[in-house]
């Protein structure tokens, strides 16, 4: 009986694994991390500098998300203790991460004609420009390791009203998968870890030859690719959420 609860438990990981994956690809964050390698790369800045770079921006990304999570998580199982508000909650839950994953379906149609520049889900026009400027102005100081972290934390921070859409139905479904805060705590800290793999990820690969316009191309190629997935990811969440 005991392997059994141990096993069920260890199933429920595999959604926050994708869900991890899955936003530290989307574009919200690789169109940003992608301007930031080309900038550094613009500015003169060397392999190894890039990669210290990555590093500090890496960190305080993970940290941000984490922390931010962990409030989330912590409002929303307070608030679950409430049974009238934890059905509302987990409607909630469903209902957002439906209409996301129906908006990537979408978005994956706009692609397909071509349309990229009108998909839905995508930073806003402000919060790109604002990203941007902060990139340029912490790319140029010389202290370039503690700029790289205070430049992942504002990124983190501007990001999170795109990544936020997979974070929020995630942390719903947390929730809902567990009674336990530790094991919640657990869960947010893989959710963390997976969505930092694709950045190290893109930060060795430039480090070791691959320039922005080639990742660039490959995201390009593939953003069909990742908005099915979403869609699909979305739509078993909501699921998943529905039957918790």
């Amino acid at each position: 009986k005991l392997s059994i609860e141990k096993s069920k438990t260890l199933i429920k990981f595999i959604p926050v694994i994708l869900a991890g994956l899955l936003d530290g690809i989307n574009p919200c964050a690789f169109t940003t991390l992608i301007f930031l390698l080309s900038y550094l790369t613009f500015a003169g800045k060397q392999k190894k500098e890039i990669l210290f770079t990555g590093i500090a921006f890496t960190l305080a990304v993970f940290l941000t998300y984490f922390i931010v999570g962990l409030g989330g998580f912590s409002l929303i199982q307070s608030l679950s203790s409430f049974p009238v508000i934890s059905k509302i909650i987990k409607w909630i839950g469903v209902l957002f991460a439906f209409i996301i994953g129906v908006l990537n379906f979408y978005d994956y149609y706009l692609y397909k004609k071509g349309k990229t520049s009108d998909n839905i889900l995508q930073l806003q026009k402000f919060l790109t420009l604002k990203i941007h400027e902060n990139i340029r102005e912490k790319s140029k100081s010389k202290f370039f390791f503690a700029s790289a972290f205070i430049l992942g934390f504002l990124v983190s921070i501007f990001e999170l009203a795109c990544t936020g859409q997979v974070y929020l139905p995630t942390i719903v479904y947390i929730v809902k998968a567990t009674p336990l805060k530790i094991y919640g705590i657990a869960y947010l800290l893989l959710y963390n870890l997976m969505f930092i793999v694709p950045l190290l990820m893109i930060f060795l690969l430039v480090y070791f030859g691959i320039t922005s316009e080639k990742l660039t191309d490959i995201f390009k190629t593939h953003l069909g690719k990742i908005k099915i997935s979403l869609g699909i990811f979305f739509i078993s969440l909501a699921t998943l959420i529905l039957f918790l």
